[in-house]
């Protein structure tokens, strides 16, 4: 399932990334802007911005599109992992009432059978009778089930939160590339992709 998510994450950041490369962009026009508090923004800087507060480094350097997609997706594998933990929370509840419920069961049994008074006087023998009994057992598993759950998102999160960063980073490097990339759909079917470095002005 991480692996899964993984790809999800990045085809994520690849499917924003040539939505916007489908654009044609001139380069007199990239020439003209004027520089901006965002483009001088470093990578380093943006990467650990993006660790600190998911799209944050993404805005730092003019790329909203790709923080919003972050914002997003982190911000579903946070409640996720804190809506987890919530189950996990009530599965013990539940396991503390199934055992208080068994050992007061056994206790019962102790005190009008003499053989299982014996036979459960050890402590031992007294606490593997309780984990053993039906509803103590189904708790138990369901709290295994939810901790791996847990487990899993938090996983995601972290991914999402290193991808947010990497995206970051290089985002930061593109923002003062004077490059074009442009597509072209060719009547085979075929789509090609221009890419376009300027290396100095044209003279007048």
């Amino acid at each position: 399932m991480v692996r899964v998510f993984v790809v999800g994450v990045l085809l994520t950041v690849l499917g924003v990334s040539g939505a916007a490369a489908q654009v044609p962009v001139r380069i007199d026009s990239i020439a003209a802007l004027p520089e901006t508090d965002t483009a001088r923004v470093s990578p380093r800087s943006a990467f650990i911005r993006s660790l600190l507060v998911p799209g944050w480094g993404q805005f730092s350097v003019g790329s909203y599109k790709h923080g919003a997609v972050f914002i997003a997706l982190q911000g579903t594998t946070a409640f996720m992992v804190v809506r987890t933990q919530i189950r996990v929370n009530e599965a013990e509840d539940l396991l503390d009432r199934r055992t208080r419920a068994a050992e007061d069961s056994l206790n019962n049994l102790i005190a009008t059978d003499t053989a299982a008074a014996r036979r459960l006087s050890d402590p031992e023998v007294f606490e593997a009778a309780v984990d053993s009994t039906p509803g103590v057992r189904r708790a138990r598993g369901l709290i295994e089930s939810r901790e791996n759950q847990r487990q899993d998102w938090v996983t995601y999160l972290l991914v999402a939160t290193l991808a947010s960063g990497v995206d970051a980073f290089v985002q930061a490097h593109l923002a003062d590339f004077p490059a074009a990339i442009d597509s072209e759909v060719r009547p085979n079917g075929r789509t090609s992709l221009k890419f376009t470095v300027p290396v100095g002005r044209k003279r007048r």
